[in-house]
């Protein structure tokens, strides 16, 4: 996504032509430029005896490397090593090969399988329920604040205005108004990319070198380009604040196990602090007997595994009211 971002934004051209191709020249030039680009950025990583990684590693001299290989290595990793892999129709079609007559009435709508193999391109961990990770956005108020206290639609499309105001100033910097009014169905994409660019942004500075052509563009030197990286996010599904967010596509059964699995070891996380923040509440407001602590907080899922705890507590808390008020242990 960033890369992508990153490459449209040094040719802001390519916005106002909406039905060219994203490369310059022919499909042989777009071939012999990108194999160089590859190679070029392969001969970079070496390992600790100066060989290149791509071949001390993956066993892949340098320059046997090429888009072909690109796409081979694509094909493992999104097969990869897992048998909750995405159909072989998904992923040919990502790769671009054809597969006939059917390919458009028929395997062309597998949209699910499609959104699978894109995040796993994107190193998503597939073994992981991390793997439902959000795209990045951008969200006009402090999430955390919004939890604590919510925050009215009035409020929120107020914020969400003046943010929105932002992100066109800047896309119109970066792009051309001009270039941005030709083709509006893109907008939604190169959103995405400046949220996904600054959320990254620390990463990405370091790697870009002080001269790069990329510093020289809009998206370093405008000042509200930064402004906006406080309002950045990604969620998880079992995150208080994923309603901000589509939800997410493209999971597998396994992963959908593990989202709820993640809410139930958020909510059994987040169980002493509401305890001693209830308990305090009624300390304010007068004592709370354990039978009242156990019906307000019994109704929950995850309070469940307490139950025999307060239980016990209970028994403890009669024998010593009655041991407190003379009676013997033996009447209880």
């Amino acid at each position: 996504m960033s890369s992508v971002f990153h490459y449209l934004v040094l040719h802001p051209d390519l916005i106002a032509q909406p039905n060219s191709s994203i490369l310059v020249g022919s499909q042989d030039a777009q071939c012999t430029n990108f194999n160089q680009m590859l190679k070029k950025v392969l001969h970079e990583h070496r390992d600790e005896h100066g060989l290149e990684v791509c071949e001390s590693k993956f066993g892949m001299p340098l320059k046997e490397c090429s888009m072909y290989s690109w796409r081979k290595c694509a094909h493992t990793k999104m097969n990869c090593g897992s048998t909750a892999s995405p159909t072989s129709a998904a992923v040919c079609l990502q790769e671009g090969k054809s597969l006939g007559a059917s390919r458009d009435p028929y395997i062309a709508q597998e949209a699910a399988s499609d959104c699978v193999t894109g995040r796993i391109l994107a190193g998503l961990p597939i073994n992981l329920p991390e793997f439902a990770a959000s795209y990045p956005d951008f969200i006009p108020i402090d999430v955390e604040q919004s939890l604590m206290s919510s925050v009215s639609e009035v409020e929120y499309n107020e914020h969400a205005t003046e943010v929105n105001a932002i992100i066109r100033e800047v896309m119109d910097s970066i792009f051309g108004a001009e270039n941005m009014a030709v083709f509006p169905s893109i907008h939604p994409f190169l959103r995405i990319g400046l949220a996904s660019h600054l959320h990254h942004y620390n990463e990405i500075n370091k790697l870009i070198p002080p001269n790069g052509k990329l510093r020289q563009t809009p998206l370093f030197t405008n000042s509200h380009v930064l402004e906006l990286k406080k309002h950045v996010r990604i969620c998880m599904p079992w995150d208080g604040h994923a309603h901000f967010f589509a939800e997410a596509s493209g999971l597998m059964p396994h992963h959908v196990q593990m989202n709820n699995e993640k809410r139930i070891e958020q909510k059994i996380d987040e169980l002493p602090s509401k305890i001693e923040a209830l308990l305090e509440d009624k300390q304010m407001n007068g004592p709370v007997s354990l039978s009242q602590m156990k019906k307000l907080v019994g109704n929950s899922p995850a309070m469940r595994r307490v139950e025999q705890t307060i239980a016990r507590m209970e028994s403890i808390l009669e024998m010593r009211m009655e041991s407190n008020s003379g009676l013997p242990a033996d009447n209880a």
